[in-house]
């Protein structure tokens, strides 16, 4: 499953090399009643597949709820849902995926872990210090980590992802977005605040379901683009950052700037081209926009579009640590991308 750890790497592209590219839409976050939830995973696999009709759903039970919490090999129920996930895979048609979350029920945070054959238990007291927690992480170089929800974990989550830790970086991928309810910023607050600090992550839109609606609770998806829908690609994806969130359940979107998929850390320039493809065609909201946003969420450039695809291609002139696109559909509903690094 490609999951060997490696720092943030480039993906350069051609034009017809980006057409290669596919968006999938799925849910990476959510529970069963392995842990909190309800139901069991395989019915939460088949409900997301065939209700919801996901592309790929990742099951991750809060770690501290499992029948033996400091032990993977010994949990029946990890045993279970990892079964369940290589029987209810179908490469090309759908993704079975399991993680865990990491729980702490005082404000501290909450994040999510895939790609691992263990799980961490915050009950282990030593994980309930920021510093020792993210230490204990930096071990596992193979783990793909992302910051839960921070809207909702008050003013600590992790302390708020400072101060900016070169040595966790490359194991830090995602954070998920909710532009309902996060309001600030339409959900940019905690990402753009990252971003400002220095880390190298991607958006991504999940329902942290509770209830028997993995995919129906409503219209947030988590976007991957790969080449093609294996659990090798989709980890190739996340790895690359090559995600993006939307609230347009439907929305498909891939871009590359200056020859650099979405995702990458690319070389300086003096200005950059962006080239980006957009489909949504199972909806009656047209698009309305293409946004530009840079440092502190400032909007560098506003590219007018409209109807249902959009295959189209502008430059940004000005000069900025990051670069990160927002596509607007004339419904409101909104997709936030994974950035460009120029270093």
């Amino acid at each position: 499953e490609n999951l060997v750890g490696n720092p943030k790497v480039t993906v350069e592209v051609t034009q017809n090399e980006l057409n290669e590219y596919k968006a999938y839409l799925g849910n990476v976050h959510c529970h069963t009643g392995f842990s909190d939830g309800a139901r069991t995973p395989n019915v939460a696999y088949d409900y997301a597949r065939y209700v919801a009709k996901l592309d790929f759903l990742g099951i991750t039970e809060h770690s501290n709820l499992f029948d033996d919490t400091f032990d993977a090999n010994a949990s029946r129920k990890w045993r279970d849902i990892k079964r369940f996930a290589e029987e209810k895979t179908e490469n090309g048609k759908f993704l079975a995926l399991m993680g865990s979350e990491t729980t702490w029920y005082n404000q501290f945070g909450h994040m999510n872990m895939y790609g691992a054959d263990y799980f961490l238990n915050p009950y282990e007291l030593r994980y309930n210090d920021t510093k020792q927690y993210y230490e204990r992480l930096k071990e596992y170089p193979r783990a793909i980590n992302q910051w839960n929800h921070p809207w909702s974990c008050g003013d600590r989550h992790l302390d708020m992802f400072e101060p900016y830790d070169a040595e966790l970086d490359p194991v830090m991928y995602t954070m998920e977005l909710k532009s309902f309810e996060d309001l600030e910023m339409e959900g940019l607050s905690y990402y753009i605040h990252a971003l400002d600090l220095g880390w190298h992550i991607s958006p991504v839109g999940n329902q942290d379901n509770h209830s028997a609606d993995w995919g129906t609770y409503n219209d947030v998806r988590t976007g991957v683009v790969v080449k093609q829908l294996t659990k090798a690609d989709f980890y190739d994806a996340y790895r690359n950052h090559r995600t993006y969130y939307t609230c347009a359940k439907n929305l498909q979107l891939a871009y590359q700037t200056n020859g650099y998929m979405m995702g990458s850390i690319i070389p300086k320039a003096e200005q950059y081209r962006f080239e980006v493809k957009l489909t949504n065609q199972e909806t009656d909201a047209e698009f309305k926009c293409i946004e530009v946003l840079g440092e502190q969420g400032k909007v560098l450039m506003t590219v007018p579009i409209s109807g249902h695809s959009a295959d189209i291609s502008f430059e940004v002139a000005v000069q900025n640590r990051y670069y990160f696109l927002r596509i607007r559909q004339q419904d409101g509903a909104l997709a936030i991308t994974a950035p460009v690094w120029p270093e």
